[in-house]
Parts: C-alpha cells; sequence; structure tokens
C-alpha cells in the first residue's frame, strides 16, 4: 500500500497540470465592442464594465472560454465579424433589418428607445402645443455614425442638418460648445447621464422616439455559436439572471406619456 500513495500523488499532480494546460489551451471568445456606452459596456480604470461586461463574464464561464476583448470603432464591427476578427459583437447594438443581412442577431436582451439630450437652458426650444417635443428642421442633430440614432435623423432631417460624430464623448462636447442643437442616442446614456452626471447644463427629453431591441451579434455561418448562445441565453432568460443585471446598470428609466 505504501507504494502507491507516492504514484496516487504523482498521477493527481499530472492530471491537475494537464487539466490546468488543457484550460490554458482553450481559443479565447472574442468578442467585439466599442466600449463607449455607458451602462451598456464601457472602461472604467482600464476594466470593462457594463450590462455587456457582466453578461461577458457570465458567458465566459458558461463556455469554458476566456474572454479576449477587440475594441474597435461601432461603424468597424460588423465588417471585424465577417473579416473573422471576432466571434460576437457585444456593444449594445440594436437588431435592424439591414443589420440581419450581415449578423445573426441573438435573442434580445433588452428593449430601448432613442431620445435626445440638449441644453437645459433651451428646453423650450423643443416644446410645441400639447407639451410635446421635436426637432424643429432648422436645428442641427448630433448622432454617432452607423448608428440607429443616425438612421432615424436621416428620416426627418436633410443630410446638411445631421452631424455624425465617432463616439458619445465628442458629441456631449459639440452639444455643450453649441455645435450642434441636439444628441439623439440610445435611452439607457440618457437616462444615465442626466442622472448620474452634477453637470446640468445638459437634459433629457424623455419620448420614445423609437423602438429598438438590442442583442448579441455573431457570424451568418457560425452555427456552432449559435446553437450554444440560444441554450445559455433561454436558460438566463428562464432563471431571471438577464433581467437582474440588465436592472443592476439601468436601475431607472423615464418615458413620457403621449
Amino acid at each position: 500500500m505504501k507504494h502507491f500513495i507516492p504514484l496516487i500523488f504523482f498521477l493527481s499532480a499530472l492530471l491537475l497540470t494537464s487539466c490546468q494546460s488543457s484550460k490554458e489551451n482553450v481559443a479565447p471568445i472574442r468578442v467585439g465592442t466599442s466600449a463607449d456606452y455607458y451602462p451598456i459596456i464601457f472602461k472604467k480604470d482600464g476594466q470593462y464594465q457594463g450590462v455587456e461586461a457582466d453578461l461577458a463574464e457570465a458567458l465566459s464561464i458558461e463556455l469554458g472560454r476566456p474572454i479576449q476583448y477587440v475594441e474597435l470603432p461601432f461603424s468597424s464591427l460588423i465588417p471585424a465579424l465577417n473579416g473573422r476578427r471576432i466571434d460576437i459583437i457585444m456593444a449594445g447594438m440594436s437588431i435592424t433589418e439591414e443589420r440581419k443581412r450581415n449578423v445573426k442577431f441573438m435573442d434580445s436582451y433588452m428593449d430601448i428607445s432613442q431620445m435626445m439630450l440638449i441644453r437645459t437652458a433651451e428646453m423650450g426650444r423643443f416644446r410645441k402645443p400639447g407639451n410635446n417635443y421635436y426637432v424643429n428642421s432648422g436645428m442641427i442633430m448630433g448622432v454617432i455614425g452607423d448608428t440607429t440614432g443616425e438612421s432615424l435623423a436621416q428620416k426627418y432631417l436633410t443630410k446638411d442638418k445631421i452631424k455624425a460624430y465617432a463616439n458619445i464623448d465628442d458629441a456631449v462636447k459639440a452639444l455643450k460648445s453649441k455645435q450642434i442643437d441636439c444628441f439623439i442616442h440610445d435611452a439607457p446614456y440618457i437616462w444615465s447621464y442626466t442622472n448620474n452626471t452634477k453637470d446640468r447644463s445638459l437634459t433629457g427629453v424623455y419620448w420614445d422616439l423609437s423602438k429598438e431591441h438590442l442583442a448579441w451579434g455573431v457570424s451568418l455561418t457560425n452555427f456552432a455559436l449559435q446553437k450554444d448562445l440560444e441554450k445559455i441565453l433561454l436558460k438566463w432568460k428562464l432563471s431571471g439572471f438577464t433581467s437582474r443585471i440588465v436592472q443592476k446598470w439601468v436601475p431607472y428609466r423615464v418615458n413620457y406619456a403621449y
């Protein structure tokens, strides 16, 4: 019996080493994100945080694969997916018919709308009888390029009245410096900005200007990953896990009644 004890320890150590080595050799999930969309996905102190970040961490555990973030401009995410430089888009992307031609969207994890951010002192410019808000055709609207906000603006304004920015920070700076009259973006950002910032020079206009669904995007031909994600998302939906993560980061919602 004594002769078997060293052998048992040797085999246990060998098995542990093998398991660790196997885990290290597992291919990571390459997550494409723009990481500038608070509270959905953003960076703070060099760490990814927000709804998508928490879901990505849980996804890593479910799949037994590490997460490798690939940070790109929002407009570069779909080309990167189709170029196989990333495996999944987790960037607060809305489902649209145009995008569905190039992306397989998974089950939506959150419903949102487009809303406006304006200068507080100029709220009167956006009023009309009935206390409704609108964008006068003479006003200049700021948007993020290649987003549903830009698509919405293009329905109502001429090209010269729309200014597209690469990121949210640039658009907010332009609004403060009066280069634009309003900034249209996803509701979670507008809610969070007006409730979390000490700067009261800007305020949100809480009319739902659209109805949208945020979801992860994967390659149209990556059937194995699609199948895995479908099972995981269904499991999370039934357990309430996804709802709890969304509630953690978006604890309040403000919508004016029509």
